[in-house]
Order: C-alpha cells, then sequence, then structure tokens
C-alpha cells in the first residue's frame, strides 16, 4: 500500500505545480513596462503606451495580416512601417461576431479604454489636452513597427494569420544590453540587443531612413537664390511634418552645399596625376570592413534591421571655407560577408556615389572622408575636421564640424589626395575599420 500512496501524493504535488504554472502564462499580467526603463524619457513614455494599445489589438487577425502586408512591402527597405502611414488605414475586423470598419488609430485608443477625444492617461494630458495619436504625431512622428530580419527568418515567414508575436520596445537608453519585451499574454520580460531571438519579434523603435521635417506656413524649402529645394520632395506629409527618406534629404542638402555637385566641367591640365587629365566626376566606389569582427561590431544589434552606412565629407574652397557632402548607404548586412562552410570572410560592397568633378583651382588638393554606422537617436554630438590645403599656390587650413548623433558609430576617417591613383576602381584608403575605394566615372 505505501507505493500507491506515494504515487498519489507525487502526482497530486506535481498537478499543483502543472495546475500553477498554466494558471500563470494563462492570466496576462498587465504591461509595466516602466519597470525597465530608467529613466523614462517622452518617446519611451509614448513608446509604452502605443505598445499597450499594439498588443491589445494584434489579436485581430485581421490587424496581423495588415501589418505583415505593410511589413513585406518594405517602404524604405526594412521590414517596417511608419505608425504615422497607418494610423487613419481603415481596416476591417471581426469583433463579437460583428463586422465592422475602423482606423489603425480608433481600434489602438479603443484597446486602451480611450475616448477618441479624451485620454487621461495619455503622458502629456497632465499639461495639455492631447490625445495619444496627438502626441505621437507631435512628439513622435518616427515610431515605427518593425520585424527584424534575422539569420533564418524574416517577415514573409509570419504566419500572421494565427501567431500573435511579442513586442520589443527599442528604449532610448540601452542599459545592459537589454531591452524590455511583452508577450501575447501581457508578461513582460527583457531580450539582448547582441543575441538574436529563436522566433520573429516586432519592435517599436524609431525609423533610421527618413527624416521629419517641421513644415512652416508656407511650404517654401528652397533656398531662393540658387532656386533649389535644398530639403527633398516628401513622400508624406502631415500636419506637422513632411516625411522625405534620408538618401532624398541629403541629395538635396548636397546640392545646396555644393552647387552643381556632382558637377561638370573641363579640368584638363598638364599634369601626371589622374585627375588633371580626366574631367571625369569622382566616383566613391565600393568600401568592405577589414574584418569579420569589426563588421559585427557595426551591427551587432538584431532590432536595427539593415546596414546603414552614412559618409560626410569635407572639400575646401578658395576662401578657406569648408563645404559637406553626406551620402547614405543602405543595405543588408549580409552583403559584407561572404560564409562558406566553416567561416565568413568580408568582401566589398558597391557604392558607387557620385562627389564632384574635383578641379584643385576650386577644391584644392585634399578631401576628408569620415565613415559611420549610421543610427540617428541619442544626443547631438559634434566632431571638429580640421585639415591643410593647398589652392592656387595658398595653403588653408579647412574647419569643418561634422554632426552626428550619440549612437551613430564612428567607422573610421582618411584623408583623399588629388594626385592619388583614380584608374579601375581606384585607390584603396584604410579608414579606421573599413577600406574605401575613390576612382573616376568614364
Amino acid at each position: 500500500m505505501k507505493k500507491p500512496l506515494r504515487f498519489i501524493i507525487l502526482y497530486s504535488f506535481l498537478t499543483l505545480i502543472v495546475s500553477s504554472c498554466l494558471d500563470d502564462v494563462a492570466e496576462p499580467k498587465e504591461v509595466r513596462m516602466s519597470q525597465f526603463l530608467r529613466p523614462l524619457t517622452l518617446k519611451d513614455r509614448l513608446s509604452i503606451r502605443f505598445t499597450q494599445g499594439l498588443n491589445n489589438i494584434l489579436k485581430f487577425p485581421e490587424i496581423r495580416n495588415e501589418l505583415k502586408n505593410a511589413f513585406v512591402s518594405r517602404f524604405d527597405g526594412d521590414y517596417n512601417i511608419l505608425f504615422e502611414q497607418i494610423k487613419n488605414k481603415s481596416v476591417k475586423i471581426n469583433q463579437e461576431g460583428l463586422t465592422r470598419y475602423t482606423t489603425f488609430g480608433k481600434l489602438l485608443l479603443e484597446s486602451l479604454d480611450v475616448p477618441a477625444n479624451n485620454d487621461s492617461r495619455n503622458p502629456l494630458s497632465s499639461s495639455r489636452k492631447m490625445t495619444l495619436l496627438d502626441s505621437l504625431a507631435e512628439y513622435y512622428p518616427l515610431l515605427q513597427v518593425a520585424l527584424p530580419e534575422l539569420s533564418n527568418l524574416n517577415a514573409e515567414n509570419w504566419n500572421s494569420e494565427y501567431d500573435e508575436l511579442p513586442i520589443a520596445i527599442v528604449t532610448e537608453n540601452i542599459i545592459n544590453n537589454e531591452i524590455p519585451v511583452v508577450y501575447s499574454t501581457g508578461q513582460t520580460g527583457t531580450l539582448s540587443v547582441t543575441e538574436e531571438p529563436e522566433s520573429l519579434v516586432l519592435v517599436v523603435s524609431q525609423n533610421e531612413r527618413v527624416i521629419a521635417l517641421p513644415r512652416d506656413d508656407t511650404d517654401n524649402y528652397s533656398i531662393s537664390n540658387i532656386g533649389l529645394d535644398c530639403e527633398g520632395d516628401a513622400f508624406m506629409q502631415s500636419n506637422l511634418y513632411r516625411f522625405v527618406y534620408l538618401d532624398d534629404y541629403y541629395n538635396a542638402q548636397n546640392e545646396c552645399s555644393v552647387p552643381g555637385s556632382p558637377g561638370g566641367g573641363t579640368n584638363v591640365q598638364p599634369s601626371s596625376c589622374d585627375r588633371d587629365t580626366n574631367p571625369s566626376k569622382d566616383e566613391l566606389t565600393r568600401m568592405m570592413f577589414i574584418s569579420t569582427n569589426a563588421m559585427r561590431e557595426a551591427a551587432d544589434q538584431w532590432i536595427g534591421g539593415e546596414m546603414e552606412i552614412k559618409i560626410v565629407i569635407t572639400l575646401g574652397t578658395k576662401t578657406g571655407s569648408a563645404q559637406t557632402l553626406t551620402k547614405m548607404y543602405f543595405g543588408k548586412r549580409t552583403d559584407f560577408r561572404h560564409c562558406g562552410i566553416f567561416n565568413c570572410d568580408t568582401r566589398w560592397v558597391n557604392l558607387n556615389h557620385e562627389i564632384v568633378t574635383w578641379d584643385k583651382s576650386e577644391y584644392g588638393n585634399k578631401m576628408f572622408y569620415m565613415f559611420y554606422e549610421y543610427d540617428g537617436t541619442g544626443t547631438t554630438e559634434t566632431t571638429s575636421v580640421s585639415f591643410p590645403i593647398e589652392i592656387n599656390g595658398t595653403t588653408f587650413t579647412i574647419n569643418n564640424t561634422v554632426t552626428t548623433k550619440s549612437d551613430d558609430l564612428p567607422l573610421g576617417e582618411s584623408v583623399v589626395e588629388y594626385c592619388d591613383n583614380t584608374d579601375g576602381e581606384g585607390y584603396t584608403y584604410r579608414a579606421g575599420v573599413v577600406d574605401f575605394q575613390v576612382s573616376q566615372k568614364d
């Protein structure tokens, strides 16, 4: 009789443990993301509130399907979508057996038990009567929902008809390489930003490939004396902002800072330098990381989507002042490496960025290249650039200030000289952890 009795006791004990565990999973807890966020910034508070609502409305397969469709369209090259792009989008949902039409934004507020015109729990409501949607539109216009590509998974693999995904928040201050995550049950935890999760995770973060430019009353964004649009064409506008692709923005800035760039002209002079006998434009041809470790350090956070490389080029002038050109490269992390059965090697990535026709009598005999892995978040920082140039026999010191964000990772810098070889792929330069080549277009 002792063995059956021990078995019954053991069985009852195990049943109690399993039942307790199931109760923990089955009963969602309130989302208390604030316990993971210190200090709380305004964007973090808005992200928390938004994530609470998003987690609630992901119970609708129609919402999940709409999000997947938005992700796979890859409007900026990544698997993501700005909330500003979809908040007024009409969606048809089945709720308690009834079919109705609403919008993402209204459904989000409803899920938080918030009237559309009065959000008592909005982070800014104590000082100003604003709905959550108003606050997001004004203070966090680049908030996005993303589905980062993992080593063997991407948005195409999401079975959105059935699978609810956890949602992680990229906070403004990442502590101990961890970010908060909320699961469909409402339970919370953390994820490492350096170690990929085993399954797909939605991420609430700031978009890195778009810039939100405040609108003015006239919508006049040109410099009248040269007739150029210095901010680029907007692909979308709200009441408060113009949304411009970062590439378009910098191309417009380049046109205004160095009018006529990438330019043309004749620059044929008797000399042994390639550029003296070739009037073609300079081209930043390609780049590569010097090692796989360097590449991983530049792109070790799976939450960031694909690779963004920012190149800042400082040019001189006859007056000794500085001019700046900025170029961007957006591409896959896998573009920068080639993996065999046992190991991975770095490889060249084609950039093909036109610079300027380098007239030594206009720009001098040197230019200064700086490379960053672009993040676009954090506090604003400035870096001083100083280098000597010679123009028409006169030597100047060019001083420039380059503005970046604290989360941008410096990769390296190098001087490019006028008489360097430009044949073929061009001269190879070492800039910190990257090599790059500058040639001349035929």
